[in-house]
């Protein structure tokens, strides 16, 4: 018998449609069950240690390590079980975040100057400095780049993973405006929470005043002057 629909999610990997729950809590830690969304093939479940945030990345890299290994989910046969230990888990998140920021260095390289400093302290693990680097070049280029929606979605995914929201919610003035209207509900939220709570911590006026601008931008009551 298959997922039930009611209490599970669904995730697209290259094109396949997988249907996922996570286990209740048992012996070995907490499972990610997971099976084809459109056919009700081989099952599989990867156990991760309690207290294991269970996102929509690490489902996605369960799913994958899991096919690497034999899982065939739209064949009939056995659950396949496997064991994903912190260290790996820590190690892949590692990986991934390493790999989204190369492809944003690779997305700027031809709009911004600097890129090669952003890829330097990346490589030296200070993937946080990093990104806050890119942002800050992306906003004080001598051309400022205009930002496509899917590239803020993609800053912001990339901010949120490594919490540094601050540096993504600026970066809302490179939008045009047709696209500031189409933020994503929970982007604007997120951005507007974070500037309400530094418009209560920041003293510096001309900052205040600038935060207050980009907040009625994103909640669309009016514009940002360069």
């Amino acid at each position: 018998m298959g997922l039930a629909k009611k209490g599970t999610r669904l995730l697209t990997i290259e094109g396949a449609r997988y249907r996922w729950v996570v286990a209740p809590n048992d012996e070995p830690g907490l499972g990610i069950v997971v099976e084809a969304a459109d056919l009700a093939g081989q099952r599989m479940v990867t156990w991760v240690e309690h207290g294991t945030a269970i996102s929509p990345w690490l489902v996605r890299e369960a799913i994958l390590h899991a096919l690497s290994q034999g899982w065939s989910p739209r064949e009939r046969g056995p659950e396949r079980v496997f064991r994903w230990e912190a260290p790996s888990i820590r190690k892949a998140l590692g990986e991934r975040l390493d790999a989204r920021l190369s492809q944003l260095c690779d997305a700027f390289q031809e709009r911004v100057a600097g890129v090669e400093d952003v890829r330097d302290l990346a490589r030296h693990g200070e993937r946080g400095i990093a990104f806050e680097t890119l942002c800050s070049h992306i906003l004080d280029a001598d051309e400022p780049p205009a930002l496509s929606l899917a590239e803020f979605e993609q800053l912001a995914a990339f901010g949120e993973g490594i919490g540094c929201r601050s540096a993504w919610v600026d970066l809302a003035e490179r939008l045009t405006p047709k696209d500031r209207e189409h933020l994503p509900p929970r982007l604007r939220t997120l951005a507007a929470n974070q500037l309400t709570g530094e418009l209560a911590s920041n003293p510096n006026p001309h900052r205040r005043e600038w935060l207050e601008r980009l907040r009625a931008v994103i909640m669309g009551r009016g514009g940002v002057s360069p």
